[in-house]
């Protein structure tokens, strides 16, 4: 079922909505495919351009080199400093992510992420640094772990029934938001629009690939070759529904976004 015969919603947007929480820091997230290098450019001055100061975290990723072609690839980009965080050395770990101003997480699997993040306690190290202003961003599964509810593949993600998906906790940098990666090439749709409905007041972003949404001071910029397609559903008015069955909804609001577009949730 393509998401366009499947979209039962009206498209609309009537009513106020509450403003987005803004931080201090920067996020940057890539919806996997690869990374424009105007969206490493863009990261790198963000953290400070010649005195950025990058930490990638690999461990989405089953691969025993992915950090050192994480740490290759930015130094590639021109960071200067560039380290990768070991989650089972939690000491030196703390010592490289208290000093990065560019915390970067690599693809894979987000559940793996997250699972070996909790293990090593450091979940709040990067919410703290975030809050401080370093950016932290990441491609793919590191881009879907910066919202707090985290889709991770579980579910039906054809259907459009309340509780098709059932998402996992990410790091949570970036409140009110759930993010979907490799979103228009694998039909994402469905999927981001009924956990959507599933959590009230939250904007679903869906990141295509080699594309990437940079967030400061509250305000999205789309860079790459892509698309994103925004699904804002605080003002979205759902009729009862019970788990199992379609989702009924107005005044769910989609937008689509490419390079050069500002947004402002």
């Amino acid at each position: 079922m393509s998401w366009i015969t499947a979209l039962t919603v009206v498209v609309g947007l009537s009513s106020p909505v509450a403003e987005l929480p803004v931080s201090k820091g920067h996020l940057v997230a890539v919806g996997g495919g690869g990374t424009p290098p105007a969206v490493l450019e863009r990261a790198i001055a963000l953290a400070g351009g010649d005195a950025a100061r990058v930490a990638v975290l690999p461990q989405a990723s089953q691969s025993d080199d992915a950090g050192a072609a994480l740490r290759a690839f930015w130094k590639k980009a021109g960071a200067r400093v560039v380290d990768t965080v070991d989650l089972g050395d939690v000491t030196a770990a703390k010592r490289i992510l208290k000093t990065a101003t560019l915390i970067w997480i690599g693809g894979g699997s987000q559940t793996r992420f997250m699972t070996q993040l909790r293990e090593a306690g450091l979940a709040d190290v990067l919410r703290a640094r975030h809050r401080d202003g370093a950016v932290v961003g990441g491609t793919s599964a590191g881009a879907a772990v910066l919202s707090e509810i985290m889709i991770g593949g579980r579910g039906d993600d054809r259907s459009l029934v309340r509780g098709a998906m059932t998402p996992g906790r990410g790091i949570g940098v970036w409140p009110g938001v759930i993010v979907d990666q490799h979103f228009a090439e694998r039909r994402r749709f469905n999927r981001l629009l009924s956990t959507v409905l599933d959590h009230p007041g939250h904007v679903g972003v869906g990141i295509g690939e080699r594309t990437a949404v940079i967030v400061s001071k509250g305000e999205w910029e789309v860079r790459g070759k892509g698309s994103v397609v925004v699904v804002d559903g605080r003002a979205a008015r759902r009729r009862k529904t019970q788990p199992g069955q379609p989702w009924s909804a107005t005044e769910v609001a989609v937008h689509t976004l490419r390079a050069g577009d500002r947004w402002k949730p």
